[in-house]
């Protein structure tokens, strides 16, 4: 029992460490710390009275604590994410969703949708902070000085931006598409992902990303591109107007 106790207090300082020293520094880390102290009660009464879990979730923690040493100590960069690290802590979510409110598995659910576990696999934990708290859209000319652009009909518009972390590093997002709406939400062109050609798909060139709309075919009108990514607001795309007009 003692040594359990030893265990539970080696872990605890070292989350709150997590706690105050990183995820306190950023928006998305903060939400983390809001949604695990709005459910921590029930979360609580659900390992005392499952000590099988209890110990399950004390494992998980002891699978990741190389990790988030690491990651604490500034070198993140040397550690990564498992596929058993991933198996383990979703094995542990799995177990503990029969056992929950319907107000904590909601949170679960959303919090995977959001940033699901799998995509972080074989990431360094640099790398997966990074994930965590989004990226952000800085659009590259021409699509930078206008909202609307306008548009010729059966013209090509260079779509070019860039990805930027919380750093301000460009990364390479693999879940990047665009895709084109009509005015009416309906989508006529897309979704593109990355590709090696931007005629072809949406082509990484140094330190921005470069897609060549083709508005042959289209009609005169107002339209919406779409960056989906993961966005530093979850399930929020970028976009810019696009207005077309007839020759």
């Amino acid at each position: 029992m003692v040594k359990n106790l030893d265990r539970i207090a080696d872990q605890a300082a070292l989350l709150y460490r997590i706690r105050d020293e990183l995820l306190s520094t950023t928006d998305e880390g903060q939400h983390y710390i809001n949604v695990y102290y709005a459910h921590s009660p029930g979360i609580a009464a659900i390992m005392d009275a499952h000590l099988d879990l209890a110990e399950q979730g004390l494992d998980v923690i002891d699978l990741l604590v190389p990790n988030l040493q690491a990651l604490l100590d500034g070198n993140g960069g040397t550690m990564t994410i498992t596929e058993d690290q991933i198996q383990q802590a979703q094995a542990f979510l799995d177990a503990l969703a029969p056992y929950a409110s319907p107000e904590l598995q909601d949170a679960i659910l959303a919090e995977e949708q959001r940033r699901p576990l799998a995509a972080m696999q074989d990431l360094t934990m640099e790398a997966a902070w990074a994930y965590l708290n989004g990226y952000t859209v800085n659009w590259l000319s021409p699509l930078d000085t206008s909202d609307p652009y306008i548009a010729q009909a059966g013209s090509t518009i260079p779509v070019q931006f860039t990805l930027l972390d919380m750093e301000n590093n460009f990364v390479v997002d693999s879940s990047v598409q665009l895709q084109l709406l009509d005015d009416g939400g309906n989508v006529v062109l897309g979704p593109i992902g990355l590709g090696n050609n931007p005629d072809q798909g949406i082509a990484v060139q140094g330190q921005k990303y470069h897609y060549n709309l083709k508005t042959k075919g289209l009609d005169a009108g107002t339209y919406e591109l779409q960056i989906l990514y993961n966005s530093a607001a979850p399930g929020t795309p970028a976009s810019r107007t696009i207005l077309i007009k007839k020759r």
